[in-house]
This record gives structure tokens, C-alpha cells and sequence, in this order.
């Protein structure tokens, strides 16, 4: 479920100039609804970062749940305390999947990183999830200012391996 997450985000995201402006005419067509660029690139950008914490979760709790005898943790979005929850090993082994990554993205638009540390990831987008999926539940009040989506791209795709590689098939 994570990999789907993620890939779904990849797919929004990773579009070219053309194919984002055919994807909008053809949403402002099916819907009826004409859509201004940067309102269309605000929608999409939150689409994909609530699925890419989504997905961050799910690996989360994968590893949680392998290393963990207190399903507490399985009622939570927070990015933060999930990650806190998970053994220092896994913490450890996602870090270093991370730099593996990042060597991998080397020169490419993934490679533009502020945060340095999984930790502070986790940190910054730890409700990223929830202030999306309950948006209506909170009145409505969904701060427009998402930083650091490189970061969570990074951190999405790093976790996903580590799970990948440590869950058994």
C-alpha cells in the first residue's frame, strides 16, 4: 500500500510542463470548472505530499508492527512519534538509505534537500497527513505553506526501501 502511495505521487509530481497543462485541460473539461495554473500546482502539490506522507506512515507502521509488541502506535498519524516508535536500528537503516538515495539523485530536481536528518523530516510534516484528510473537520484550516516537499519526497523513498528490503515477501 505504501509503494502504491508513492508511485501514485510520483505520477502527479514528476510531470513535464506538457503533460501538467494537459492533465488540467483535461480536469477543467471533465469538470466544468476552469483552474489557474498555480491554483492547479497548489492542488497537486498538496495531493502529492499527503500521499507521500501517507506513505511514510504505512512503512512506519510496517516496521512498527514487525519490531513491536504495543499496536498503540497503529491509531497514530503523527509522523513523529510514529518514528520514534520504531527501534533506533530501523531509524538507523532508513539514514542510510537515504544517503544511498541521495547519492542516486545526484544532480537531479530531487536532489534540492534543506533538512538534513530523517528526524527533522518527520518533525516538519509529522501532520501533513492529518491537516489534508481533515481538512473539513477542522473548519477548514489547512495552511497553504508546505516546506520541505524534497525532503518528504527523499524521506517517502528511503523508507520504502528500507520496508522493501527488511519486510519478508
Amino acid at each position: 500500500m505504501a509503494e502504491g502511495n508513492l508511485a501514485a505521487a510520483s505520477q502527479m509530481a514528476w510531470q513535464s510542463a506538457d503533460e501538467v497543462a494537459e492533465q488540467r485541460t483535461l480536469f477543467e473539461k471533465v469538470s466544468g470548472r476552469p483552474t489557474d495554473e498555480s491554483d492547479w500546482r497548489n492542488k497537486v502539490t498538496w495531493a502529492a505530499a499527503v500521499l507521500l506522507a501517507l506513505s511514510i506512515e504505512q512503512s512506519l507502521k510496517t516496521l512498527a508492527i514487525l519490531t513491536s509488541t504495543d499496536a498503540g502506535c497503529l491509531k497514530e498519524h503523527d509522523l513523529h512519534l510514529l518514528w520514534l516508535d520504531i527501534p533506533e536500528e530501523c531509524r538507523e537503516g532508513v539514514r542510510c538509505e537515504l544517503v544511498a538515495f541521495r547519492r542516486r539523485i545526484a544532480g537531479t530536481r530531487l536532489e534540492q534537500a534543506v533538512l538534513s536528518d530523517p528526524d527533522e523530516t518527520v518533525f516538519e510534516h509529522r501532520h501533513t497527513f492529518e491537516r489534508s484528510r481533515y481538512y473539513n473537520e477542522t473548519g477548514g484550516k489547512r495552511s497553504d505553506d508546505l516546506g520541505h516537499n524534497v525532503d518528504l519526497w527523499q524521506l517517502a523513498l528511503a523508507v520504502n526501501a528500507f520496508v522493501q528490503r527488511v519486510v519478508p515477501v
